[in-house]
């Protein structure tokens, strides 16, 4: 089941990553895509991160994902998702397999 659920979304996110690349601008970064969705989403997130006592995060974490290209983020969590289906598929299929009687 687990293999699935990690297959379904690697397609989804791998899909959309090629969407971003082929249909964006090839310079356009994962800032500008989501200011483009909604103009105050990066400056509540930031907000909240910073209330929450995170603002190590914010600095650490989402601002270098947040400068790199638009179709980075979801090529890599389905690069992540792909070994998640890999090694389900590899753990069910040792679990199913019956030892031989001695």
């Amino acid at each position: 089941m687990k293999f699935k659920i990690f297959s379904v979304a690697a397609a989804i996110f791998l899909v959309g990553a090629f969407a971003l690349a082929t249909l964006g601008a090839p310079d356009q970064t994962l800032g500008e895509v989501l200011g483009d969705l909604d103009r105050a989403l990066v400056v509540n997130l930031r907000g909240w991160m910073q209330q929450l006592g995170l603002g190590w995060v914010w600095v650490h974490a989402m601002l270098p994902l947040l400068v790199r290209p638009s179709w980075l983020v979801p090529a890599g969590l389905g690069m992540v998702c792909i070994g998640g289906a890999a090694s389900s598929r590899s753990s069910d299929a040792a679990r199913g397999q019956r030892r031989r009687p001695r």
